[in-house]
């Protein structure tokens, strides 16, 4: 039966997913305390959960950063060709890497990301720039941006977050934003709803392994305790991602690496101190 105790993830889901989607981050990141050390759910029950959220808080930012044209589909789909590769990998390895090990080294990625975002970049002059142009248009403001493809990085770094995001449920959206903002420096609303378009269709794909997995190896009673928190997060994580993606198009990309570096920061000392609870 569906446990209505659950009830107030409707309301932590629409707030954590407001967040996720203003930043273009995935929302399992700021879930995991709560499943971990609040719900104290075991790693591949809180991981499988993850995704399932996942797809529902980006499914609605999909639809209303589409919407808003704020996509750039012409970069979303030359990082889509690493990361799906990536995340099914991540996941057939899942339930054979020791969850502690993982989490760590996630901890301590997060926080050299956070700090990577504010550190100053040394130009660096590449012969052979490849570039292609996206009109975006907010209001009454019609513009042309030239995205730079020749930094070679941002396609390693989106493979890594795609690994972690069937490893550990998260990783690719931090990445990503790491890449848009600070390697190809794109507006906060177009680096965001790209990289939630890039979320969105690698969770689908690495959700079909957790759903075979849930309903072969997991009880019925835990089943259950899935439903009932997923059936009060849902409506949550829908309703906070389009409250962020409205507030992404009014915010600096500037103020968005300041607000990233402190979340990651605090991300990362959780990561770490979650070892030692």
């Amino acid at each position: 039966m569906i446990d209505a105790s659950y009830w107030f993830m409707l309301p932590v889901g629409t707030m954590v997913a407001t967040i996720a989607m203003t930043a273009g981050i995935g929302g399992a990141i700021l879930f995991s305390p709560i499943f971990f050390i609040i719900l104290k759910l075991s790693p591949e029950v809180a991981i499988g959960i993850g995704i399932f959220i996942e797809i529902f808080g980006f499914g609605s930012g999909f639809i209303g950063y589409a919407k808003e044209k704020l996509i750039d589909y012409n970069l979303g789909l030359k990082i889509l060709v690493l990361a799906i590769p990536a995340a099914i990998v991540g996941t057939i390895f899942s339930n054979m890497i020791n969850g502690k090990i993982l989490q760590s080294i996630f901890g301590a990625g997060i926080m050299i990301i956070a700090f990577s975002l504010i550190s100053k970049e040394r130009p660096i002059l590449v012969k052979n720039k490849i570039f292609h142009k996206m009109h975006l248009k907010i209001g009454k403001l019609d513009r042309c941006y030239k995205i730079d493809h020749s930094k070679e990085s941002i396609y390693f770094l989106s493979a890594l977050g795609g690994l972690f995001l069937g490893l550990i449920s998260t990783g690719l959206g931090e990445l990503n934003e790491y890449n848009f903002i600070k390697k190809l420096k794109l507006k906060g609303a177009v680096a965001a709803g790209t990289s939630v378009f890039i979320v969105i269709v690698t969770a689908l794909i690495v959700s079909i392994s957790h759903f075979i997995y849930f309903f072969t190896h997991l009880s019925n009673e835990i089943l259950w305790q899935v439903g009932s928190i997923l059936i009060f997060t849902a409506p949550g994580v829908i309703l906070g991602a389009q409250i962020g993606v409205h507030f992404s198009k009014h915010i600096n990309p500037d103020h968005t690496k300041k607000f990233l570096f402190v979340l990651f920061i605090l991300i990362g000392i959780a990561s770490i101190a979650k070892l030692f609870l």
